[in-house]
């Protein structure tokens, strides 16, 4: 069995869509499932990435410890692709139990133009910190460089070329451009028995280098849930560029978009009363259209306590439209969105079931057979196929 724990509940939906990619039969957990693990894939979704460093820490060593892994080799950390969270810190938690294991990081993924070259990150050729995603660390950085980015004083840590040799180095960040290098990097570590970590596209490469192969993604990419009319919720809690296009793109074409009262913004807010009104919005919305969008759809706030309130605020919302409403799909952006949702909803597991697009996976839920939750990363654009949804009768 492959046991992979991610940093953030996208992340790890992320991967459970590459498994399915890969025919494997996965389970996916907020927590070490209790019972013996019959999957060929277990993922654990942590929400370590919204965490403190020292808390972080604090939650891998009790997954690892938990997991009693003896095979080491076929463990994958997954890390955020553009290295947000603790990616050093959650690697040293685990080097804890393991003090001998060295390290192979490739965060990289050249299928959404997001390189590692010459020590510099880009995204869409343009350094990193040039683009948007440089107000969503948690200390802004000044220059692309991975070293700056990963936030750290070690002084052990290589970043190399592909050509480069890395025997000797415990800790490399591997650079890739190409698939085809990202792909030779999962091959050289499997090779040297390095505890391997990094983005979706080198969970791939691990995955073939183990021999797994991908299947066709024709029917993985279809949407077939419960009839196209049945009751759809999105909720969209980013404040990412892409995020805000399509609500605005979904405004102009009609779409039933709930945004959030102005009055939750107030510190003296009465909170249900709003939450309440809210909710009523997107059941009435539920009257007219098959699906309805609940966004927060405010200007970005740099300040940790707004951001953790709104998030309260979403899965509140989502709390009391389940009160009205007969949901059959819920569809949410952003890890830390959606894990305060579903920590809400008490969710506790998923039989992840479809891989709608790359990053954008559809799960049933353990509990609640008939409810289906689908995760993507705020970055990430919701698919056509279900996002454009049709009025009703």
């Amino acid at each position: 069995m492959i046991t992979a724990i991610a940093d953030d509940l996208t992340g790890a939906a992320e991967l459970a869509g590459v498994g399915l990619r890969f025919g494997l039969d996965v389970e996916f957990s907020i927590s070490v499932p209790k019972h013996p693990p019959y999957a060929d894939l277990l993922i654990i979704a942590t929400d370590t990435r919204a965490k403190s460093r020292k808390e972080a820490m604090t939650t891998i060593s009790e997954i690892i410890q938990q997991l009693e892994i003896k095979n080491i080799r076929k463990l994958f950390k997954k890390t955020d692709s553009v290295l947000r969270g603790h990616v050093v810190a959650e690697l040293e938690a685990i080097q804890a139990f393991f003090p001998k294991q060295k390290f192979l990081l490739v965060p990289c993924n050249p299928s959404l133009e997001r390189i590692i070259k010459d020590g510099i990150y880009y995204v869409k050729n343009q350094p990193i910190h040039e683009t948007s995603f440089v107000h969503e660390y948690h200390h802004e950085p000044q220059s692309s460089k991975v070293m700056e980015l990963l936030h750290t004083d070690r002084q052990d840590i290589s970043v190399l070329r592909p050509d480069q040799p890395f025997t000797s180095r415990p800790f490399v960040v591997g650079e890739a451009e190409t698939t085809q290098q990202i792909e030779q990097w999962a091959k050289d570590g499997i090779s040297e028995q390095r505890v391997l970590g990094g983005g979706a596209d080198f969970f791939a490469a691990f995955l073939e280098a183990w021999g797994y192969k991908p299947r066709s993604q024709d029917q993985n990419h279809t949407y077939n849930a419960q009839g196209s009319r049945s009751p759809k919720l999105f909720v969209c809690g980013s404040a990412s560029e892409n995020s805000q296009r399509q609500i605005e793109q979904a405004k102009s074409s009609g779409q039933a978009v709930c945004s959030m009262p102005e009055e939750l913004l107030k510190k003296s807010a009465d909170t249900k009363k709003y939450i309440d009104q809210w909710g009523r919005e997107v059941a009435e919305a539920f009257q007219q259209n098959s699906s309805v969008i609940a966004a927060i759809d405010k200007p970005l706030v740099k300040d940790p306590d707004v951001s953790n309130n709104l998030r309260r605020y979403l899965a509140a919302l989502v709390k009391n439209v389940l009160s009205r409403v007969d949901l059959k799909e819920l569809c949410i952006e952003g890890g830390s969105t959606a894990a305060t949702i579903i920590w809400e909803l008490k969710f506790g597991g998923f039989t992840p079931v479809q891989e709608l697009a790359p990053g954008v996976i559809r799960m049933q839920v353990a509990d609640h057979p008939n409810l289906h939750v689908t995760l993507k990363p705020g970055s990430y654009d919701w698919p056509e196929n279900i996002w454009n949804a049709e009025k009703r009768d």
